[in-house]
């Protein structure tokens, strides 16, 4: 299914902030960010696996906290229209903080089968 909106600001410019979608952003020091592009009702559960992975509170991992990106829908339904593939993805607090981040991890949920599966992607092959 092809995006409805090639980019950020086209997708801005049709539908509302706080109404249609929501940005929620957390920066903490460590250059270290968790991204879900496709968050709230687009591909759902990856904001809140990448916001209980940016901010452990238990385990080894308590207390280091990553900083975290969302890009929610919020629309009743239908939130598809708000996808915007990732290498388009250009809303700009999202380039901000990735642009001070030394490493970035991307996470996406897919349906197609049936089943909810959630992927976790980004451009550094190492990591």
């Amino acid at each position: 299914m092809a995006d409805t909106y090639p980019n950020f600001e086209a997708l801005s410019a049709a539908e509302t902030s706080g109404v249609d979608y929501d940005i929620l952003i957390r920066r903490e020091t460590v250059a270290f960010a968790i991204v879900a592009p496709h968050g709230g009702g687009i591909e759902g559960g990856t904001s809140e696996l990448a916001d209980a992975a940016a901010d452990p509170v238990t385990g080894e991992t308590a207390g280091d906290r990553h900083s975290f990106y969302a890009f929610e829908g919020l629309k009743p339904r239908g939130n598809g229209v708000l996808h915007i593939t990732s290498t388009c993805f250009n809303e700009p607090m999202c380039l901000t903080l990735i642009g001070v981040c030394a490493r970035v991890v991307t996470i996406h949920g897919e349906e197609s089968t049936g089943d909810v599966e959630i992927f976790v992607g980004g451009l550094d092959d190492t990591l």
